[in-house]
């Protein structure tokens, strides 16, 4: 029996079906297939965040090349991992990526996009444990409009300060892995608080690793104490912790493309890892 739903209700399942916790975007994509109408429903969840891998990275130029740019004028979140060309991208990329707000980049992505003199991001997340001094002077101009910004275990903060002049916001994505770590974990905190401009230093704290040594009595939740005496001792307002919980984890453990994954699903949920957590001194 032929059942004929609503034009309202079609819709929102066609919708649904495109959102990335639904994990059917394979379906959305054959959908919009369909009609005109449909693929107009499903595009902007379908470029909303868009992650390009380096094996990948011909065939996005060669897509972006033959599409106008308003093909990617819904995409907030750009996602590239692992290339790195000693030539800027093409005009069409760049003009693709005009409507990002938010960039998720490997320091080799990080250093193909800063050839180019118009990419300056306001938000960037550096997936990348290679960011000495080196780093940011190295694209330093690319950093003028930077806001926000989210690291890995830590940044050279006085060339951050040096490149980037207009940040507020700093998210520091952490793993604890033994007692030893805890000094250093509040001087990168107090290194991103001296950011002339700094508003808020959230620390994404994951605590599901194993401890390499052991913690003064043994303890489980001693670790999570420790962290905070240490965060209190800063006694700033502007710090705030965030507990990262199994599933949200990036998972280190794995291959690089992995972390980029975890990434993406934050974005499309519209994680904001800047304002998440609780301010220490309330804790």
């Amino acid at each position: 029996m032929l059942v004929e739903l609503p034009y309202e209700l079609i819709r929102d399942i066609v919708e649904l079906a495109a959102q990335p916790p639904a994990d059917l975007s394979w379906v959305a994509g054959s959908l919009s297939l369909v009609c005109r109408d449909v693929h107009a429903w499903i595009h902007p969840w379908l470029v909303h965040t868009v992650f390009v891998d380096k094996s990948q990275r011909d065939a996005f130029y060669e897509l972006a090349a033959s599409k106008p740019a308003s093909y990617y004028a819904p995409t907030r979140h750009f996602l590239q991992r692992g290339f790195f060309d000693y030539e800027p991208p093409p005009p069409a990329v760049l003009a693709a990526l005009a409507a990002v707000q938010s960039f998720t980049l490997d320091s080799e992505a990080l250093n193909t996009l800063a050839l180019a003199e118009a990419f300056s991001p306001e938000r960037l997340f550096l997936l990348s444990f290679a960011t000495g001094r080196g780093t940011w002077i190295d694209s330093a101009h690319a950093f003028g409009n930077l806001t926000h910004l989210r690291v890995l275990e830590r940044a050279h903060w006085r060339s951050v300060a040096e490149c980037a002049p207009r940040l507020k916001r700093v998210c520091i994505d952490r793993k604890i892995t033994d007692v030893l770590g805890l000094d250093e974990l509040a001087s990168q905190v107090s290194g991103a608080l001296d950011l002339p401009d700094c508003e808020r230093v959230v620390l994404r704290l994951d605590l599901h690793w194993q401890v390499d040594q052991p913690w003064p009595h043994g303890a489980p939740e001693e670790p999570w104490a420790d962290i905070l005496d240490s965060l209190r001792s800063l006694a700033d307002p502007r710090v705030f912790i965030y507990r990262v919980g199994v599933d949200q984890r990036i998972p280190f453990d794995m291959p690089a493309v992995y972390w980029f994954r975890v990434c993406a699903k934050e974005a499309r949920t519209d994680v904001d890892p800047w304002n998440q957590g609780d301010s220490v001194l309330d804790m």
